[in-house]
This record gives structure tokens, C-alpha cells and sequence, in this order.
């Protein structure tokens, strides 16, 4: 934990030379995230997006920020986003059933969590 004010640091630095850079954006969102203010890692992820929309990970970060907001629909739509780039993302897949689980819609939930093994 101690490493992310120095991380911050060298990610806005780097910004400020390449700021069209999706993955920096990214990171810095990671690093946002793992400090806890949301606001700014949710920034630095729609930035990420609106630079390289054909991605999964930022994606991912926003469903999992709007599922710890309680914002279930959100999540449901970013988790979905990761899923068309990668089905088998096995955050989102999880981020999903959570919150159709908590949106009471147990049908969806079990189907994400518990999947039905598919004979060869």
C-alpha cells in the first residue's frame, strides 16, 4: 500500500507525455482503485474506454465500482461489455451473478455461479 502515492506520481508523469495512452489511463485507474477514491479511478477507466473502446479489463473495473456502489444495473451492463470481448472472464462472470443476486433475480444468479457442466 505504501507504493501507490509513488505509482500515482509516475503514472501522471507519464500522462502528461503519451495522454492518449488507453492502458496508462487504466492503470492509473488501478491505482485510484486500490487507494479507494473511486471517483477518480472510475474517471481514468471511462478514459480508458473512450480511447480504446475494444477492451475488457477497464471495463471489468468500472462493473466491479458500480457493483461495490450498489449500482447493480451498471454492473451488470460493464460486466456485460467485458463478457462480448471475453466470455469466459471469470471476474465478470462472478461480478454478474452477484448482482443478479442481489437484484433478487436467482435464476440469472445461479446460472452465472453454478453453470451446468456441457457433455463433450
Amino acid at each position: 500500500m505504501g507504493q501507490l502515492e509513488p505509482a500515482q506520481e509516475k503514472m501522471l508523469a507519464y500522462l502528461k507525455l503519451r495522454p492518449e495512452d488507453a492502458g496508462a489511463h487504466h492503470g492509473l485507474g488501478r491505482v485510484y482503485q486500490l487507494g479507494l477514491p473511486f471517483d477518480k479511478a472510475k474517471a481514468e477507466f471511462l478514459r480508458s474506454v473512450a480511447l480504446q473502446p475494444v477492451q475488457t479489463e477497464a471495463y471489468y473495473e468500472l462493473g466491479d465500482i458500480a457493483l461495490g456502489e450498489g449500482d447493480f444495473s451498471e454492473a451488470i451492463a460493464r460486466f456485460q461489455k467485458t463478457l462480448e470481448r471475453d466470455p469466459k472472464h471469470g471476474g465478470a462472470l462472478v461480478g454478474m451473478g452477484q448482482a443478479y443476486f442481489k437484484e433478487k433475480d436467482y435464476a440469472q444468479a445461479e446460472a452465472l455461479l453454478y453453470p451446468q457442466p456441457t457433455t463433450p
